[in-house]
């Protein structure tokens, strides 16, 4: 799923007259808003595509253990019964 994610993402960014500061800027998508988050995440800077890629990647892992963990809350503990 990361690598078709990280290929539409290229093949859709890159397009002229589509470019990296279309993707940062709040006048394009605002990705640069989440470098703090970005950054925690373990990508330190959003400088290339792939580090957007990347740091979406992170993000989505993480919004989704948090979904699992609100939603299963003793999901661990059953995962660790099974063999």
């Amino acid at each position: 799923a990361a690598a078709k994610l990280a290929a539409t993402i290229a093949k859709s960014c890159t397009k002229p007259p589509f470019t990296l500061a279309d993707v940062l800027e709040s006048g394009g998508l605002g990705f640069a808003a989440l470098s703090g988050e970005c950054a925690a995440l373990g990508v330190p800077a959003l400088d290339s595509l792939a580090n957007v890629t990347t740091c979406l990647e992170h993000r989505h892992t993480c919004r989704i253990q948090q979904m699992l963990e609100t939603e299963m809350p003793r999901i661990e503990e059953l995962l660790d019964l099974a063999p």
